[in-house]
């Protein structure tokens, strides 16, 4: 992996990228120390050696406080075109009224509150503990024995919502970073709540000038440096060893090229930039509410899972605001 990680180096040129410096000086300086989990958004089951690595640091590292990409409920309220239709869609499928007395027991009533405070979460617009509880919920009835599932099931699906439709709205036992790594490290670590800290205010703005610049990547320097990247990448992911690749000070090269590319190639100069600003805007945002959720909690400790592309500024933005930032494998 060494060997690697130099070849990877090797191929990168580091390029300064502007840091929103002004932003950061309302940063307060605190001493918390904070494991930064950087992820993808999806892992083939040849990973599962790796992850649960990852859960066994997580939860030896023991955070006061769990923090995720979620986007935060704040944000969720501003933004209902674009996610009201997900929660009032969600609720709709709930039955307006119980169908029957199901408190028949104390192991149905366990399943029974547990169920409100997911009806709770979707009605407040959390979704990060709209899933984690979702999460809890079925990892417990799966180990019930079929009898007590089965009942369970029924008076569940009676009285609240379809349990297909949960999952599918929950994106329950799919693939990605909050299934396989964040919500099971929660659950080991008795974890009653998961904090959101994503802010993507200005995506339609990020988006827009990332379509107007990516004429920067239409050369042959770029298309060169890519087929290596894709290369090395299919390496490291046949060793097992690709979340220990994305947290690794290489990623941060790879981060540094990227919007090398635009700046230096597109015809759209303007665009490049405010490719790059909005993207600075959201990871300042981002360490803004971190930062807060830390401060609200009084933590001397939290994890952060976040994709990895967002681990190189944030890191450096913590580190300025004074936490103690440590990268899980290293």
């Amino acid at each position: 992996m060494k060997k690697l990680l130099i070849i990877f180096v090797a191929l990168t040129t580091i390029i300064n990228v502007g840091i929103g410096q002004d932003k950061n000086e309302d940063f307060k300086s605190e001493t918390a120390e904070i494991l930064l989990i950087r992820t993808d958004h999806g892992y083939p089951k040849n990973y599962n050696v790796e992850i649960e690595k990852a859960i066994q640091e997580i939860v030896a590292f023991n955070p006061e406080v769990f923090i995720t990409e979620y986007i935060a409920k704040d944000q969720l309220v501003s933004q209902k075109i674009a996610y009201g239709d997900y929660f009032s869609k969600l609720l709709k499928n709930f039955k307006p009224d119980l169908k029957s007395d199901i408190s028949i027991d104390v192991k149905t009533d366990e399943y029974v509150q547990k169920m409100e405070e997911i009806k709770s979460f979707a009605h407040n617009l959390d979704r990060v503990n709209l899933a984690y509880n979702t999460f809890q919920l079925f990892e417990k009835l799966d180990k019930e024995e079929l009898e007590v599932k089965t009942r369970i099931s029924k008076n569940l699906e009676l009285n609240y919502i379809s349990l297909d439709t949960l999952k599918k709205y929950t994106r329950y036992k799919q693939r990605n970073e909050y299934q396989l790594i964040a919500f099971p490290s929660a659950v080991k670590l008795e974890l009653d709540t998961l904090y959101s800290m994503d802010d993507q205010t200005d995506s339609d703005a990020f988006h827009r000038h990332w379509y107007y610049s990516n004429d920067g990547y239409n050369n042959e320097e770029a298309t060169l440096y890519f087929s290596k990247l894709d290369s090395l990448e299919e390496i490291v992911m046949e060793a097992n060893e690709y979340i220990k690749a994305l947290n690794s000070p290489v990623y941060d090269e790879v981060d540094f090229y990227v919007y090398d590319f635009p700046n230096r190639f597109s015809k759209n100069k303007y665009s490049a930039k405010m490719y790059e600003k909005f993207w600075d805007m959201r990871n300042v945002r981002m360490v803004e509410n971190t930062i807060q959720i830390i401060e609200n909690n009084n933590a001397k400790s939290a994890a952060i899972i976040v994709g990895a592309s967002h681990g190189r500024l944030m890191k450096q933005y913590l580190e300025m605001a004074g936490y103690n930032v440590k990268d899980i494998f290293q």
